[in-house]
């Protein structure tokens, strides 16, 4: 692999990959601070926050739906193997590849769905009813799930990586290192 392709690479992985988990992790922990905060406000000064679950819920959605874009980008969800696991590498390279073109498809057509959901929404101001947040913002995270994981999908096949590539290279990195 050529430098400038490592670095392509390197650039899709942070973004793809790195980014979207780390941004997860974040946003379960926010949410995870909120439902601490809100059980020692209900059973220490008997006054819970009423917005806490909304946000939630919220926090939740959007932590999916990044955390999606590392699954796709990794080829890790999940998979009916059985019968591509016994193909001769030819065919089975050919059926991961309709297979992630069904998948691009697919997400590209979610995205194209969600953000005429979204277009809907901030047209109305419809808004979340305990935090009067607008609606669009919990669901542009569909959005940007399917839109990262439609392009996770084109990198994975581009750079030509499957979970099986990455598991045997950190086998080796790991038994080198």
């Amino acid at each position: 692999m050529r430098l400038p392709e490592q670095r392509l690479e390197a650039l899709a992985r942070l973004l793809l990959h790195r980014v979207p988990l780390t941004l997860a992790a974040l946003l379960l922990f926010v949410a995870i601070a909120v439902n601490f905060a809100n059980v020692v406000a209900r059973y220490v000064f008997l006054a819970a926050f009423y917005w806490a679950e909304e946000v939630m819920v919220y926090l939740a959605i959007w932590s999916i739906f990044l955390a999606a874009a590392a699954v796709a980008y990794d080829g890790r969800h999940l998979t009916m193997d059985l019968f591509a696991a016994r193909l001769p590498p030819l065919w089975g390279r050919v059926l991961q590849a309709f297979v992630a073109a069904v998948c691009f498809a697919t997400f590209v057509l979610m995205a194209w769905q969600s953000f005429e959901v979204v277009r809907l929404l901030a047209r109305n101001d419809q808004r979340s009813i305990a935090v009067d947040m607008p609606m669009v913002v919990p669901h542009a995270a569909l959005l940007v799930g399917f839109a990262l994981c439609a392009a996770a999908v084109v990198c994975r096949l581009l750079f030509r990586r499957s979970a099986v590539e990455q598991d045997e290279l950190e086998d080796i990195v790991g038994r080198a290192g």
